[in-house]
């Protein structure tokens, strides 16, 4: 039977409560939290248990100013969603890889596994263009690559159970 995919419209707004990044000071696996609501939320820390580095910001007011077509970050004060950073102290995200000339990542496990779902179904159901399915590049969705972005997905997972 066919592996089935049923959008349940969740967008990156969603998976935006915690990030899988390195650290910067060690590059090791830390973790940034936003305390609340990721939309909402006033405040977020960064932790990393290696080498016990945390940072806590307060935010002014309001998390996500704007977003980018292009995903630059270009201003220290602004996040952009699309960038491969968490949004707070724009931290490399620890789950990235090149795939198919081009760059996939996650935000944490549960964002990876949406993804990996979507990508190995052979009927997809989108229900909207909003959510992060319906947003997915070109390269990500086409049958062509849907093998090569399983092998990338597959990596990342393995990175993700690395240091747990």
């Amino acid at each position: 039977m066919p592996e089935r995919f049923v959008d349940d419209r969740r967008s990156l707004y969603d998976f935006g409560g915690l990030f899988d990044v390195e650290c910067p000071r060690c590059g090791k696996r830390a973790r940034v939290e936003a305390e609340g609501r990721p939309l909402r939320t006033t405040a977020a820390s960064l932790t990393c248990t290696h080498c016990g580095y945390s940072d806590r910001r307060k935010l002014d007011g309001h998390a996500l100013p704007t977003v980018s077509d292009s995903g630059d970050v270009l201003d220290p004060g602004t996040v952009y969603v699309r960038a491969a950073v968490d949004w707070f102290f724009h931290q490399p995200l620890w789950l990235r890889t090149s795939c198919a000339g081009n760059e996939l990542w996650a935000y944490n496990s549960d964002h990876l596994e949406h993804l990996r779902s979507y990508v190995a179904a052979d009927l997809r159901e989108r229900a909207s263009a909003w959510s992060v399915v319906g947003r997915l590049p070109k390269w990500m969705t086409n049958g062509k690559n849907r093998s090569e972005v399983l092998r990338c997905v597959a990596r990342l997972e393995r990175r993700a159970q690395q240091d747990v």
